[in-house]
Formats: C-alpha cells, sequence, structure tokens
C-alpha cells in the first residue's frame, strides 16, 4: 500500500512537472510559415528555422530551442551530405559546375547542422554542445580521378570552434576541457581539404599561450601523419599557408613551418590525379624533385556540357540580344518573342541537366 501511494504521489509531480513546462508560443503570423515549411522538403524547413530565428520572427526563447532542436534532426535527412565544390578546372557549363554551384545556399545536412547550431548557441548553449556529438562526422577519403568535385567540411570545424568558444563553462576551461575537445575534433582529420578550415577555426576560439601550445603540437604532428589526397591538398594548400604564421605565432611550436614543408612534399610527390592544380609553393623553395608526382592517374569527368545543341545555342543568343536591347523600345517585342521560344525548348539530357540549363 505504501508502494502504491509513493508511485501516485510520483506520478501526480510529474505530471505536474508537465503542466509547468513553459508552453511553446509561436507568432500567429509566423505559424502559417512553419506549419508550410515543415511540410517541404527537409532543406526548406530547417533554413526557414534558421532563417526566421536569425529575423528575431520567433521571440520566445522556449520556442526557438524547440524548433532549432527539430531542424537539427530533420536537416540529417538533407538530399546532399556535405557541400561539394567543383575544381577549378572544370569547364564552364558542364553539369559538375553546376551541381558545385548548389552548395552557395549551404543546404547540404552538414551546413544545415552547423547552421542551426550557431542559432542555438545563442539560446542554449549546453544543448547545442550535446547536439554537436550527434553530427555525422565527415569522412573525406580521397574522390576517384574521375570525380569532379572535392567536399568541404568546413562547417563543421566552424561550429566545433563554436561550441569550444561557448558552451564551457569557466571551471571546465580551468580544467582544459574545451582543449580536450578541440583535440578530439583536430584527431579525427583525415584529409588535407580539413586542415586548412580546423586551423581557420581556432581564430574564433579565445585561448592561452599554453593552449595554443598544445593544438600547436597536435596540428604539427597531424601535418605529418595525414593521408594523401592531391586534389584535397592542391584545393586547401593556399588558405593553409596563409594560416601558417599565425599558428607558428600564437603556439610557438618548434618546427611547425618545417613539419608543414614536408607535409607539402609529401603531398606533392604522390600519385596525383590529372590535370595539375595551380597552387603556389614559391615561398617553400620546393625543388623539382620535391614537387614531381610519383606517378600520374586519368583526369576527371564532368558529364555532358550544356548549351551544346543548336537550339540550346539559339537561346542563348536571343538572351544576349535581350541583354543589348535594355532601354530600346524593341525589348518588349524581343522578349515575347525569347519567351514564346523559351517555353518550347526541350534542352537534352537528363532530368538534372534539364533542370539546370532552364534554370540557367
Amino acid at each position: 500500500m505504501l508502494r502504491l501511494c509513493a508511485w501516485l504521489c510520483l506520478c501526480v509531480s510529474l505530471a505536474c512537472a508537465a503542466d509547468q513546462k513553459p508552453k511553446i508560443e509561436i507568432p500567429p503570423e509566423v505559424l502559417p510559415i512553419v506549419e508550410l515549411a515543415r511540410s517541404a522538403a527537409p532543406e526548406v524547413f530547417a533554413d526557414a528555422i534558421v532563417r526566421l530565428i536569425e529575423a528575431g520572427r520567433i521571440p520566445q526563447r522556449e520556442a526557438q530551442i524547440e524548433l532549432l532542436t527539430q531542424a537539427f534532426a530533420i536537416a540529417s535527412t538533407a538530399t546532399e551530405p556535405i557541400r561539394l565544390t567543383a575544381l577549378p578546372a572544370v569547364p564552364a557549363d558542364t553539369r559538375a559546375i553546376y551541381r558545385g554551384r548548389g552548395r552557395d545556399p549551404d543546404l547540404d545536412a552538414l551546413s544545415l547542422q552547423s547552421r542551426v547550431l550557431r542559432e542555438l548557441l545563442t539560446v542554449d548553449p549546453a544543448k547545442a554542445r550535446q547536439l554537436f556529438s550527434a553530427i555525422a562526422r565527415p569522412v573525406l577519403d580521397p574522390r576517384p580521378c574521375s570525380d569532379p568535385f572535392v567536399a568541404d567540411a568546413s562547417p563543421y570545424f566552424e561550429i566545433a570552434a563554436g561550441v569550444a568558444q561557448s558552451a564551457f563553462s569557466p571551471q571546465e576551461k580551468e580544467k582544459a576541457a574545451h582543449i580536450q575537445f578541440l583535440s578530439a575534433v583536430l584527431a579525427g582529420i583525415r584529409s588535407p581539404g580539413e586542415l586548412a578550415p580546423f586551423a581557420q577555426a581556432l581564430e574564433s576560439v579565445a585561448l592561452t599561450p599554453a593552449e595554443w601550445a598544445l593544438v600547436g603540437a597536435g596540428f604539427s604532428e597531424k601535418l605529418g601523419a595525414i593521408g594523401l589526397d592531391y586534389r584535397a591538398f592542391a584545393v586547401s594548400f593556399g588558405a593553409l599557408q596563409a594560416e601558417m604564421p599565425l599558428l607558428e605565432q600564437m603556439s610557438q611550436v618548434e618546427g611547425l613551418h618545417d613539419a608543414f614543408r614536408r607535409y607539402a612534399v609529401t603531398q606533392l610527390t604522390a600519385p596525383r590525379c590529372k590535370p595539375d592544380l595551380v597552387i603556389d609553393t614559391s615561398a617553400l623553395a620546393l625543388t623539382d624533385d620535391e614537387t614531381k608526382p610519383s606517378t600520374r592517374d586519368d583526369g576527371f569527368d564532368t558529364g555532358e556540357k550544356y548549351f551544346s545543341s543548336a537550339d540550346g545555342q539559339a537561346i542563348g543568343e536571343k538572351l544576349m540580344r535581350l541583354q543589348s536591347l535594355r532601354g530600346s523600345a524593341e525589348l518588349n517585342a524581343a522578349f515575347d518573342d525569347f519567351f514564346r521560344d523559351f517555353r518550347a525548348w526541350q534542352p537534352s539530357g537528363d532530368d538534372a541537366g534539364v533542370l539546370h540549363q532552364r534554370a540557367t
């Protein structure tokens, strides 16, 4: 009987606690937007929630936390897991270029989750820190030589730095918990393309000289242990080289510059996909032997070139003529003519290719 009474009392207290939980309040003028976004693709919902909160349209703290938590979970199902950047040598008007341009709105899963956590850090840093561990850590293995993209994991390191700066208490920082956190992030780096964004992200974290020394020592070790990936190395080399002077100055790690030079030689002399990408290594004074790859493999496949058919070229020429007629009395008639042809135009290629050409 006593146990039954105790159980009933516990149930009553839990019910009371639930009743005391603040009710989520979404302004009436914003609620239809939230519900409409909820019925759309995951990219749309997560992006809409971040934008609404950024704009101050959802003022209640509890509502912000609840909606951001939902957006974080839904963002993980975005079509693209990570944003891709087309290599600098990729020709214009190809499928690879247009897919690479899709990164601009930051609607891949990693970018969306990072944006969500950046907002959450301002209202509930502990929650943001908790959710950070649920992000699928990007695994940037070398992509095949036929692949014209490199993956961009910089949003992961940007939000990791935000968590290190804002989601650890002063007491935890005194025990170097945030340095342990950053060291774990650094330890997980596998691709040369991750080094520059990690170094850049460190600039937003307030570190003591001793903490800089610890992180710098770990970075020096990582330079010597990182995997081989010429394209990721080449695309990120300029950004990393620009970060090295600050990293050397702040960490005061002996031999860091030499470690960076050995890193460059190791990557440059490894097997390399065609074509060579333009990078400036003059500051390192490398010899020809230190920049010569051991083997050269095949180049990338960019897919079908767009606007190559006769009707595609004709549409392009009419569009150029429209631009030349701005402010002219002939513009309206020329636009009607262009629009009639545009509606009848059937670009060649698969669904994605047709979408890219018509959208352009």
